[in-house]
């Protein structure tokens, strides 16, 4: 690992210590991030390395990864910038297969993103120094993908203790002659300096000492507070830069476990923001699963098998936030 004794610290602070920060966690992730599992042995080495609840890159099993492929070529066969999507997955197949990820559905969602911010970016952002703020990235996989196509960038990651230490293995593991610190580090840190950044959610104040090219949640914002939900927007208005592009990919409606509601339309959007891409996201419109759930497609009133529905449409949006509200 290049920073073995950061992946001790977040395991210390969020394993082996009871956490501080629940009153800020929404139910969902009350109860989800009791079910992760992430472990060292006496040496600092990991030994159990298990998420739960953000997508299937673990999953390994070769009927699942079959079903994986048929699911990618169905959607490839109707988007229409297949081609830059194709290019990606060049990248990001042999990326899996380095850092012992799957490139299954959720991996080629991620795919799916880049290729769409990429489409967006000026000449000046794709020849300069980019500066990404990931929130919500799961088991980093996205991020350690935005820096093998832009390896020049700068990326900091923001999400709960617990989820981050999974970004900080892999991310590591994907890049590990890159410069990785977190935001409490000994020290003053140029952050600037830095390959990947890792914040827990609690110390996002302390990611303002960069502004940012880019940011992106995917399906994450819809399983927050409404606190930490409009935090985020604050912080990213405050901290992109004028010609800056948030990417927003999440339900449209989600209602958590413990009954909260968080809509798409009422995050706390301006009528001055820029909507460049705004529809529902074309990748997030099913899944290929061997369980066949209640909702999916029909024909002639029976359901397709293994083709199935998600909860809710799932849009998306590359916005220029207007700054100052």
């Amino acid at each position: 690992m290049a920073n073995s004794e950061l992946i001790k610290t977040l395991y210390g602070l969020y394993y082996l210590k009871e956490s501080s920060v629940d009153e800020q966690v929404s139910s969902h992730w009350k109860e989800y991030s009791e079910k992760l599992n992430f472990s060292l042995d006496e040496t600092g080495l990991p030994v159990e390395v298990a998420g739960y609840g953000f997508g299937d890159l673990e999953v390994r099993k070769i009927p699942y990864q079959i079903l994986c492929f048929l699911g990618m070529l169905s959607y490839l066969f109707m988007l229409p910038n297949r081609r830059d999507v194709i290019r990606i997955m060049r990248i990001a197949r042999p990326l899996c297969r380095r850092i012992g990820l799957s490139f299954a559905q959720d991996a080629f969602r991620q795919v799916c993103t880049l290729a769409l911010i990429e489409r967006h970016l000026s000449p000046a952002q794709r020849e300069g120094k980019l500066r990404v703020i990931m929130i919500g990235d799961g088991y980093g996989f996205l991020a350690s993908l935005f820096k093998e196509r832009f390896p020049n960038s700068s990326i900091v990651l923001v999400d709960l203790g617990k989820i981050l230490v999974f970004q900080a293995y892999y991310c590591q593991k994907a890049h590990p002659q890159n410069v990785h610190e977190s935001v409490f580090s000994g020290g003053e840190i140029d952050l600037s300096q830095c390959d990947f950044v890792y914040c827990p959610a609690e110390y996002l104040s302390k990611a303002s000492q960069l502004t940012y090219d880019v940011a992106i949640n995917i399906a994450s914002m819809q399983e927050m507070t409404t606190s930490s939900l409009v935090g985020y927007f604050q912080f990213l208005r405050r901290q992109m830069e004028e010609d800056g592009l948030f990417y927003c990919c999440n339900r449209e409606r989600k209602v958590l476990v413990g009954g909260e509601v968080l809509e798409f339309e009422h995050y706390p959007w301006h009528p001055k923001d820029v909507h460049l891409v705004d529809e529902t996201c074309p990748w997030h419109k099913y899944y290929l699963s061997f369980i066949t759930t209640a909702n999916g497609p029909r024909v002639f009133r029976t359901r397709i098998p293994f083709v199935n529905d998600f909860d809710g449409p799932t849009r998306h949006r590359l916005t220029r936030l207007s700054q100052g509200y």
